[in-house]
């Protein structure tokens, strides 16, 4: 996308001219386009290679869209070298990204963020750390629900050949590891959500420029996909629309 810190120049020809073509669309003209900005992990060092390309489009207008958030478009942008999503978000408010790439000056306002190779080093560590955390949960999650098919079976005995007292025993401790089970689902859940929202797990705050990445570290790994199926399928028993041996049946297809 850059060479020597500047934007390709047909890569900058199609963002002007795809953006003036969007702003027609809503009903500007050329001049309200105050500025086009690349923002995000595409205008710094710690972007992956199917990345999209995020752009602010800032304008200036007297009776803006009466939309929720930014009007977005979506594009592709496609070259020999790389094939990338673009996604113009037209807004009359900048916000603070990290990055920020001055489409039209062809310079950077803020950033990138220090140097590629320490902060490929920095990053690809933080990454690890993260996927070891989500990896002990899943882990503690297995164990958790070999217990509860054991607190399952011994409950179901006490309903056979028990007493009163054994069954409100069995039945406590039956309760206590669903509750187990419950618990390693939703640290599942907070786990992916502290990664998401730049909370560093490591004891320290990350940069912003820095989450990102291991936030998409993290992504891009078979680790999303199970903690979102996780997360769905603990959703559907919650809502009642199946039951937890159901939920448990689901849970260790994705373990």
């Amino acid at each position: 996308m850059f060479k020597d810190g500047k934007l390709l120049p047909r890569l900058k020809r199609k963002i002007i001219s795809e953006a003036q073509a969007y702003a027609k669309e809503l009903g500007l003209k050329p001049e309200d386009i105050v500025g086009l900005y690349i923002i995000g992990s595409s205008a710094g060092y710690n972007w992956y290679f199917d990345a999209d390309i995020d752009v602010n489009v800032l304008v200036n207008w007297d009776k803006p869209p009466t939309l929720k958030g930014p009007t977005v478009y979506k594009a592709h942008y496609d070259s020999k070298i790389v094939e990338k999503p673009v996604t113009y978000y037209f807004t009359s408010d900048m916000g603070s990204p990290v990055n920020i790439y001055d489409v039209l000056k062809g310079e950077y306002i803020v950033g990138p963020i220090g140097l590629q190779e320490k902060l490929d080093e920095e990053t690809l560590l933080t990454i690890k750390k993260f996927l070891e955390k989500i990896e002990i949960c899943a882990g503690e999650l297995r164990l958790d629900i070999y217990e509860y098919k054991d607190a399952k079976r011994e409950y179901e005995e006490a309903l056979l050949y028990g007493d009163k007292e054994d069954i409100e025993k069995y039945e406590e401790e039956l309760k206590r590891a669903q509750a187990e089970v419950e618990k390693d689902i939703l640290t599942l859940k907070l786990l992916f959500k502290q990664i998401a929202t730049y909370r560093a797990m490591v004891g320290e705050e990350l940069t912003r420029s820095l989450s990102n990445a291991v936030y998409k570290g993290v992504e891009y790994s078979s680790f999303k996909t199970m903690i979102k199926n996780i997360s769905e399928f603990y959703k559907s028993f919650r809502k009642g629309e199946m039951s937890f041996e159901e939920l448990i049946e689901k849970i260790e297809s994705e373990l």
